[in-house]
Parts: C-alpha cells; structure tokens; sequence
C-alpha cells in the first residue's frame, strides 16, 4: 500500500462511474509516458510501482544507490503528473 500511496498525487482514488469509463484512456497515457522514460526510470517504476517491490529491491536489480532510487522515482512521479495533467486528466 504504501507504494501505491506514492502515486495518490498522480491519480486520484475516487471510484465513479465516469472515472471507470477513463480508465482505459488513462492507463494508455501512463504507459506512453512510461515509454518515454530512459530503460533505468522504466523498470525502476515498473518495479515498484506496477510490481510493489520495496525502494531497496528494485535499487537493487536496476543496479543502482536507494538514494538514486529514490530520487529518480520522486523525478519520474513529478513528470508523471505532468504527463497527465496536458493529457487532461485532473488530479
């Protein structure tokens, strides 16, 4: 859960019948910005967001510091929001 918290001010956790209808053009924006991203960024957030792994485990087969970790998916989940908000999703 705490993963999941992480993302809370990317997308918001209200379930309506009209966010239901969006999910599918909202998951194709997260998976087109995720193509955007360097292969590092990708599997790291792909890790620990899509697979729950900790900070630490998915540091660790991407090779690289928790503290770089951390930093790359505060960076990825910054851009994320952005991402989304020019595709016109209100957070």
């Amino acid at each position: 859960m705490l993963a999941l918290s992480e993302l809370k001010e990317c997308v918001s956790g209200t379930d309506t019948t009209e966010q239901q209808t969006s999910m599918l053009l909202l998951a194709e924006s997260i998976s087109s910005y995720l193509r955007s991203l360097s292969p590092e960024a990708r599997s790291l957030f792909v890790g620990r967001y899509f697979y729950l792994d900790s900070v630490q485990e998915a540091a660790a087969y991407c090779g690289m510091s928790i503290s770089k970790a951390k930093s790359l998916l505060h960076r990825t989940r910054k851009g994320l929001k952005v991402h989304l908000e020019k595709e016109g999703f209100h957070l």
